[in-house]
């Protein structure tokens, strides 16, 4: 032999076990020409010892010897080195024996006297499962390497027969740290026990899409071991395996992005003085209850009298803390479920659902009754109107009947300051400006 197939050889590290010393030397030399490293064993209890010193890659052993024959070793080095090559050499080729060392699964079976081509041939097998194992260990390495280091969590887990994930077989070290688990806990756990109220159906769908596509991509959130929640998006693969479906799934955390898509949705809803809802979010609540069923509801128009003024005389400052205080006043005085609108400038509206006109009469009292007892800051002065509708298309008439009699209110105030018992900021002066001009 020469060339790739005596360097093959010449990797492995081989033990040969023979009591009969006179074949030993000789088969023991032929075989020190070949492989990489040779040692002998008189018997089976001493190629075990040797064994267990150095683990070898190759084992050849006489069929018979005494105290401990070639089966039995066989059968012994096996339960320590499942992965261990084997070759029994024999005077015999007796059926029985035959069939007992093909049962522990050994790789060669040669005859004696020896044929060295047949043993060339022997050994040349045994060399390429060698390399097809070292292989497939390198492989395995890499892929453990790969596994460990990626910095999201991974998991890896079998489908069940019924398309169900299996426990978990595999999680590397960004799982273990991010959900609080040790690697043996998350072997004893299901994915879908991360889950944070998810249902069945959605396990279900998510397989469906997998089983079809080979791959899919959920959001989901998880539940830490501490009972933390982490949005997370899950990237889910086939895993080919021989003995059924695995599923790689990474885990990616989406904390930052969830909360930049929260800000955003703030941001599109809510105006940025104020914290109370824009002028976009009160239009098309205003356009889910015109559709919906909810009666009666309530409108009520708030207008903060005196602004220009605290603008001119103080400073846009001292005007935008004037409107947070009106903001905080109209909170205080609505319920949670209430829909308050900055809608532009000094202008509020407010949406009652379920509420009638006592109601929301009331409510204007309690906002009256705040503007009396201003708890600290400028005081703010509001001028109000209600107005309420029995039939939810009926909604746009009730806001213009609402802004007629804010500004009615504003009109009976103005005269109140003119004769000396008005209080707070003093009105506009300006003229009626309907709901449909405002900014």
């Amino acid at each position: 032999m020469e060339g790739p197939n005596m360097n093959c050889l010449k990797q492995l590290s081989v033990l040969y076990a023979e009591d009969h010393a006179p074949t030993r030397t000789w088969f023991g030399a032929l075989l020190a020409q070949r492989v990489g490293e040779l040692r002998l064993a008189a018997d089976g209890r001493q190629a075990l010892a040797l064994l267990q010193e150095a683990p070898c890659d190759l084992l050849m052993t006489d069929l018979c010897m005494p105290g401990m024959g070639g089966i039995e070793l066989c059968r012994q080095a096996r339960l320590q080195w499942p992965e261990l090559s084997v070759i029994i050499l024999s005077v015999v080729d007796e059926r029985e024996q035959l069939l007992e060392t093909l049962n522990l699964g050994v790789d060669g079976y040669l005859l004696k006297p020896l044929d060295v081509t047949r043993l060339d041939q022997v050994l040349m097998r045994a060399a390429e499962r060698f390399r097809a194992r070292k292989e497939l260990e390198r492989s395995e390495a890499r892929y453990r390497l790969l596994f460990a280091g990626v910095n999201d969590p991974l998991f890896v887990y079998p489908l069940t027969v019924e398309n169900r994930p299996g426990l978990i077989l595999e999680a590397n070290d960004a799982a273990c740290t991010l959900f609080g688990y040790s690697h043996a806990e998350l072997r004893q756990m299901r994915l879908p026990q991360l889950c944070s109220g998810g249902s069945p159906c959605d396990e279900d769908a998510c397989i469906r899409h997998l089983l079809a596509c080979e791959s899919c991509l959920v959001e989901r959130d998880l539940v830490c071991k501490d009972g933390r929640i982490i949005p997370t998006e899950l990237s889910c693969r086939f895993l080919p395996v021989d003995d059924g479906i695995q599923v790689v799934t990474t885990v990616r955390d989406i904390t930052p992005r969830r909360r930049h898509e929260e800000l955003l949705r703030y941001t599109a809803t809510h105006d940025p003085l104020t914290g109370l809802f824009n002028r976009a979010y009160f239009e098309a609540e205003r356009d889910r209850l015109i559709r919906g069923r909810t009666t009666p509801v309530s409108v009520l128009m708030a207008d903060l009298d005196g602004l220009k003024l605290v603008n001119d005389q103080h400073g846009h400052q001292a005007g935008d803390s004037v409107l947070r205080q009106a903001a905080q006043l109209l909170l205080a005085a609505c319920r949670a479920s209430d829909v308050v609108a900055r809608i532009g400038g000094d202008e509020f509206y407010i949406l009652l659902p379920g509420v009638d006109a006592p109601g929301v009469a009331s409510v204007m009292e309690r906002i009256r009754r705040l503007m009396a007892a201003p708890q600290g800051g400028r005081a703010v002065a509001l001028s109000l109107g209600c107005a309420t509708c029995d039939d939810p298309s009926l909604l746009d008439q009730a806001l213009d009947q609402a802004d007629r009699n804010m500004y009615a209110d504003k009109a009976v105030r103005r005269k109140r300051l003119e004769n000396g018992a008005g209080e707070g900021c003093r009105p506009e002066a300006a003229g009626h400006r309907t709901r449909r001009g405002a900014c």
